[in-house]
C-alpha cells in the first residue's frame, strides 16, 4: 500500500484505519500487520472488507481470507493486497499541416498527422508525473505544448493542448532612385500594400510562410516627376529566413516634346529645345525632338535657324511649359514667306488672253496665291501650252509653238517676268509641247503630240537656254501627251495616247540625254497624264475613258514599271502630286468641273481616302500645288480658284475670272 486513507471493516461495523494506532505493526514501506480492536467470540463469524480505498495515490485494495468462523485461536491469515491505478494522458492538436512527434516523460512517443484529439499509448500511474513535449516538429511549422506537465490524480489527463503554426518570415528590400513627391506603392502577392516616399530599406508587414511564394510588384508608379520603378529579385519561394535582397530601382521617365509645322517652304530650318536639343526640319507635319524631357522639367522651343531659299519667318506657339505626365504634342510652328508670291498661268490658243499671264500676291506672306489686281501679260501670240518652274534659279520656262522661252522672276516686283532666252525646236510643227525639268536643272525635256517627238534643251547654270533642241526617238512615240522625270534623274517616262502605253527612257548619266526606250502596255483606255511620287517609288497614270488612276511600282535599279493597284476617279484627265507624296489631285475632264483629292499611304502608294470638290464651269484644264503642299490652285474655262489643303479638309480661298473662252490647254506654276 502506497496511498493513505485506507479503512477496513469487520462484520460491517468494526472499522480499522490502516496506518492508525490500530495497526499492530508495519513490516515495510508498503506492508502492514493489522488487528481489529473488537473481539469475535469463538464460533461466531467474521467478514473483513474494504470500507474506504486509499488515495494519494489512488489505489485499489482487495481482501483475501477475509471471511470465516472464529475457532479456538486468533484469526491471523487475513491478507490485504493494494495496487496503484494508471490513467491515460492526452489532449488536442490544432493547426497541424504535416506530422508532429509528441513525447511523454521522455520516452513514450506518439506521431500525429492531423488536427484533433490524441492519447499516448502508455498510461501513467496515479500520483506519478507526466510531461508532454515535441520530439520532432512538422516541416515548415512550429508546434508548442500548453498544459503539458502535471501529476496524475486519479483521473485521465485530456487537456494537453498542442498548437501548430506555419513558420513565416518577412520580405524586405531596398528602394533607390526615388525622386518624386507622390508615393510609390508596392504590393506583395497582389496585396499587402506599402507606400514609400523615401529611398532606403522597406519591409512588407505580412509574413510569408516557409515554402510559399512571394511576388513584389509596383502597384502605383510615382509622379511629380513621373518615374518608372522596376523590381529586381522580386519573386521566389520563402526559405527559413527573411528575404532581404529585393531591390526597387526608380528612374525618371523621358517625355517627348513635339508638335506640328505648317507653311514651311525653305531649307535649313532648325528648331531648338532648351537651348541645346536641335532638330533639323525639312517638311510640314508633325515633329518630335530627339531628346526627351523628364516629367516636371521645363521645355522651351525656339527657332534656331530660319528657313532660306526662300527666306521665311517661323513663329512658335505653345513652345514653353513644364512637362507633365504625358508627351507634349501641342507645340505649333507656323512659317510664312518673307516675300510676295507669284502665280503664272499659261493659256493656249483659242483663249481670249492666250499666252503667259503673271499674278502677284500681296506682301503679307502666302495666304493666297491669287492677287486681286489685273494680271501682267507677257506673250500674246499663239498661246502657251506648258510651264515649268526651276525654283533653284528662279526661272520659268514656257512652251510656245516651235520654241521654248525662259523668264527670270523679278525679285523686286513679284508677278513680273523678264525674258532671258529663247530656243527653237529643231523641226517644224512642234506644237502642243509639254515640258519637264531634270532634277539636275541642266536639261529640259519636251514631247510633241503632233510631232511624235521627244526633244531636250541644254540649260546654262543660270537657268537660261543654251541652244536649240536636240531631237530623240522621233518615231518611237505615238501622240505623247505627258512626261515626268524620276527624282533621281535616272529615268524619263512618257505617256503615249496614240499607242496607249508608257515609254521608259534611261537617262545617260554623262550627257543627260534620254537613251533607248522600252514600252509598258496600258491597261484600259488611252493614258492622258502622269505623276511620280517624290521618293521615286511610284508612278501614277490617268485613264479618263475608264475613270482609273493606275499605280505602278518603280524598280529602283532599272526603272521598270509593275502595276500594283489603282483607284477609281471618274473622268480623270490630269493628275498632280504634292511635294511630300501625301496626296494626289485628280482633275475632272468633263462637266461639271471639279477635282478629287486622293490621300495616299506613303508606304504602299495606295489611296487612303477621297475628297471631291465641284468647282463649276465645264472642265478643269490645269492645277498646281505649292512647295508647302498646303495650297492648291485650279483653272477651268474662265476662272482660277485657290484652296487651302489641311490634313483633314479642303478650304476654298479666292477666285478670279481670267478667260472669256476656252483654250485647248493651260498650265499653272506657283513661285516665290
Amino acid at each position: 500500500m502506497e496511498g493513505s486513507g485506507l479503512v477496513l471493516q469487520n462484520n460491517a461495523g468494526d472499522d480499522l484505519p490502516v496506518g492508525s494506532t490500530h495497526v499492530v505493526a508495519k513490516s515495510g514501506p508498503a506492508s502492514y500487520t493489522f488487528a481489529f480492536a473488537g473481539k469475535v467470540e469463538e464460533g461466531k463469524p467474521y467478514a473483513v472488507t474494504v470500507k474506504t480505498q486509499p488515495t494519494n495515490p489512488t489505489q485499489t485494495c482487495s481482501v483475501s481470507n477475509g471471511a470465516g468462523t472464529v475457532g479456538q485461536a486468533d484469526v491471523t491469515d487475513v491478507s490485504l493486497v493494494c495496487s496503484t491505478q494508471s490513467f491515460a494522458v492526452g489532449g488536442l492538436v490544432s493547426g497541424l499541416q504535416g506530422t508532429v512527434v509528441l513525447r511523454n516523460n521522455a520516452g513514450d512517443d506518439l506521431s500525429v498527422s492531423a488536427d484533433g484529439s490524441f492519447v499516448f499509448g502508455s498510461q501513467v500511474a496515479s500520483g506519478a508525473g507526466y510531461q508532454v513535449t515535441v520530439a520532432a516538429q512538422p516541416p515548415n511549422q512550429t508546434c508548442s505544448v500548453n498544459q503539458g506537465a502535471g501529476t496524475i490524480n486519479g483521473a485521465a489527463v485530456s487537456n494537453v493542448a498542442v498548437v501548430c503554426a506555419t513558420t513565416a518570415y518577412t520580405v524586405h528590400g531596398t528602394l533607390s532612385g526615388y525622386q518624386g513627391s507622390d508615393p510609390l506603392v508596392l504590393h506583395n502577392n497582389s496585396g499587402d500594400p506599402i507606400s514609400l516616399q523615401a529611398n532606403g530599406v522597406f519591409q512588407f508587414p505580412v509574413p510569408v510562410a516557409v515554402g510559399a511564394g512571394y511576388a513584389v510588384t509596383v502597384y502605383t508608379q510615382p509622379g511629380t516627376p513621373l518615374q518608372t520603378c522596376s523590381v529586381v529579385n522580386g519573386t521566389g519561394v520563402m526559405g527559413n529566413q527573411n528575404v532581404s535582397n529585393v531591390a526597387v530601382i526608380c528612374s525618371s521617365s523621358a517625355l517627348t516634346i513635339g508638335g506640328t509645322i505648317s507653311g514651311l517652304q525653305g531649307s535649313g530650318f532648325t528648331l531648338q529645345n532648351n537651348g541645346g536639343d536641335n532638330l533639323s526640319v525639312t517638311y510640314n507635319g508633325s515633329f518630335t525632338f530627339p531628346a526627351g524631357v523628364v516629367s516636371g522639367a521645363t521645355y522651351n522651343v525656339t527657332v534656331s535657324a530660319a528657313p532660306s531659299m526662300p527666306a521665311q519667318t517661323c513663329t512658335v506657339t505653345n513652345g514653353t511649359g513644364t512637362a507633365g505626365l504625358s508627351n507634349v504634342t501641342n507645340v505649333s510652328v507656323n512659317c510664312s514667306a518673307d516675300f510676295a508670291m507669284s502665280m503664272y498661268l499659261a493659256s493656249a490658243a483659242g483663249a481670249s488672253n492666250p499666252g503667259l499671264l503673271g499674278f502677284e500676291n500681296g506682301p503679307s506672306g502666302y495666304p493666297d496665291p491669287i492677287h486681286s489686281s489685273s494680271p501682267t501679260s507677257f506673250t500674246t501670240s499663239s498661246g502657251s501650252t506648258s510651264l515649268v518652274l526651276n525654283a533653284a534659279t528662279g526661272t520659268v520656262y514656257e512652251a510656245v509653238d516651235g520654241a521654248v522661252k525662259s523668264y527670270t522672276i523679278n525679285s523686286g516686283s513679284p508677278g513680273n517676268l523678264t525674258l532671258t532666252s529663247t530656243a527653237n525646236f529643231s523641226f517644224p510643227g512642234s506644237d502642243g509641247n509639254v515640258l519637264a525639268l531634270a532634277p539636275s536643272g541642266r536639261k529640259l525635256f519636251a514631247v510633241s503630240k503632233a510631232g511624235n517627238r521627244l526633244s531636250s534643251f541644254d540649260l546654262n547654270v543660270d537657268g537660261t537656254l543654251a541652244g536649240d533642241s536636240s531631237d530623240h526617238w522621233t518615231f518611237s512615240l505615238m501622240s505623247p501627251v505627258d512626261l515626268v522625270v524620276d527624282p533621281s534623274g535616272k529615268f524619263l517616262y512618257v505617256a503615249n495616247e496614240g499607242s496607249n502605253d508608257i515609254s521608259r527612257f534611261p537617262i545617260d548619266s554623262f550627257t543627260g540625254n534620254a537613251t533607248s526606250p522600252t514600252s509598258v502596255p496600258g491597261i484600259g483606255g488611252p493614258l492622258k497624264s502622269l505623276a511620280i511620287d517624290p521618293t521615286g517609288r511610284f508612278l501614277y497614270a490617268a485613264d479618263p475613258v475608264f475613270g482609273e488612276i493606275y499605280l505602278y511600282a518603280i524598280g529602283q535599279s532599272d526603272g521598270s514599271l509593275t502595276q500594283v493597284g489603282g483607284m477609281s476617279v471618274a473622268n480623270v484627265s490630269q493628275v498632280k502630286m504634292d511635294p511630300y507624296g501625301t496626296f494626289l489631285v485628280a482633275l475632272s475632264g468633263a462637266a461639271p468641273a471639279g477635282f478629287t483629292l486622293v490621300r495616299l499611304n506613303k508606304a504602299s502608294g495606295l489611296s487612303v481616302s477621297f475628297s471631291s470638290v465641284l468647282t463649276g464651269g465645264t472642265q478643269l484644264t490645269a492645277a498646281a500645288i505649292d512647295a508647302t503642299g498646303s495650297k492648291l490652285v485650279v483653272a477651268d474655262d474662265d476662272t482660277v480658284r485657290s484652296y487651302s489643303v489641311t490634313p483633314t479638309n479642303i478650304l476654298m480661298g479666292s477666285s478670279m475670272p481670267v478667260f472669256t473662252s476656252v483654250g485647248s490647254r493651260s498650265a499653272i506654276v506657283l513661285a516665290r
